[in-house]
């Protein structure tokens, strides 16, 4: 536990924590005061929109700081990359750019064109907040499973076994998510489609992260996610 708890990590955690929400903000913005007011004020007042915001926002913060300080604490201790360097983007660059653009083309493909007929106001048309979504997406996912994916391998000390659950974990929160978008879950085809490709996209992210680093594991998710900004367009 002294790897856990000591002025390092914590500082190093809190910076991290401090990052995503900056990047998270103007997302939340999007989301709560443009992309998803119609459908949140269905369930409340547009006075309780500003508090809804800081609440996500605090939640950003915790639950990243706390996946920071499992990061790294544990990830290089436990035989993971860590938390890796912009170097290791530089050395390969070109193999992280064609994984990101092969999964856009995949995601939007076998599930953004169905999902965008289904909540449309998910995808942003302003090329800012398009450009934000990716920006969060990916430094918030991969911080958590930065730390999730440390814990995991400092209790079972499987690297293969921690990949997976939490590959299973974040394709069930990808579901979850279906109502907070308006659109109710059920087992369609898109549903199924969705969760599949999630599952199949983050055990390909934490690859990534166990092998790279998770600035590697940042960077093909960012590539990845700038399909919004095309989409934004089209």
């Amino acid at each position: 536990m002294k790897h856990l708890f000591n002025r390092e990590t914590a500082g190093k955690s809190l910076i991290l924590s401090e990052v995503c929400v900056i990047a998270a903000l103007p997302y939340l913005y999007y989301m709560y005061f443009i992309g998803m007011r119609k459908i949140i004020l269905k369930t409340f007042l547009p006075e309780h929109l500003p508090y809804l915001m800081m609440f996500d926002v605090w939640y950003i913060f915790i639950a990243t700081f706390l996946c920071g300080l499992c990061g790294f604490g544990w990830s290089k201790t436990y035989g993971l990359a860590g938390f890796g360097s912009f170097s290791d983007i530089k050395h390969n660059w070109l193999k992280l750019l064609i994984i990101g653009v092969l999964i856009a083309v995949v995601s939007c493909l076998f599930f953004d064109r169905s999902f965008r007929a289904m909540a449309p106001y998910y995808y942003p048309k302003n090329p800012v907040c398009a450009l934000f979504m990716p920006l969060n997406s990916a430094i918030f996912i991969e911080t958590i499973r930065f730390g999730m994916v440390s814990l995991v391998q400092r209790l079972i000390k499987n690297s293969h076994f921690a990949n997976f659950s939490i590959a299973f974990f974040f394709a069930i929160a990808g579901l979850k998510s279906f109502s907070f978008v308006g659109v109710n879950f059920d087992w369609t085809f898109v549903a199924l489609t969705c969760f599949i490709l999630t599952i199949v996209l983050n055990v390909v992210y934490g690859y990534i992260f166990i092998k790279k680093g998770v600035v590697c594991a940042i960077f093909v998710h960012f590539v990845a996610e700038l399909k919004f900004l095309i989409l934004a367009f089209v």
